[in-house]
């Protein structure tokens, strides 16, 4: 299925509780008749500003899409082009280019994230026997392997953007072919 990337400014109110906006006023026919916060987890939920998310440092102040200015959080939103449309309309809600919706997940959701994953399990296991002498076999090939699915160490499969919309088994409205 085709997503289309959302931007959502989620602001404080005066109690500093967040304030998403108001997206059940969307028509429950384009939410499958579902509140919207449980509707959009079936495209991958919220995909938050870790960085900076009150503009505290490392902000680009001039940089539209990236920027979390004081008293708000940015996030994005994966979702079907009928919510898209529709949530657009609402105020703190802009729909973005795949590029734009890439630069900021990668930039500022996943960039404190490791790209190699390490099972510190499987890794003691392998010291363990490399220290008795015991020769490595296929496991710990494998295990060893970034790009095996055996325990281990491997890549970060949602790192980045096209990682993300791959494991979602989604594609990113506007992603060159």
């Amino acid at each position: 299925m085709e997503l289309t990337p959302i931007r959502v400014e989620i602001y404080l109110d005066s109690n500093g509780n967040h304030k998403y906006p108001r997206f059940n006023q969307i028509a429950s026919s384009i939410r499958d008749n579902l509140d919207w916060s449980k509707y959009i987890d079936r495209y991958g939920g919220w995909q938050y500003d870790k960085c900076c998310g009150h503009c505290d440092d490392g902000c680009d102040e001039n940089d539209p899409v990236c920027n979390s200015p004081n008293g708000c959080w940015i996030g994005i939103l994966l979702v079907p082009s009928d919510f898209a449309e529709a949530a657009t309309g609402l105020p703190g809600v802009t729909e973005l280019s795949y590029e734009d919706a890439k630069r900021f997940y990668e930039t500022r959701v996943t960039k404190n994230q490791p790209a190699t994953l390490v099972d510190i399990e499987a890794m003691n296991a392998i010291k363990a026997r490399r220290d008795a002498g015991v020769p490595d076999d296929e496991d710990v090939t494998s295990a060893l392997d970034i790009n095996d699915e055996t325990p281990g160490m491997r890549l970060n499969p949602v790192k980045t953007f096209d990682g993300l919309c791959a494991k979602m088994g989604h594609r990113c409205k506007g992603k060159p072919a």
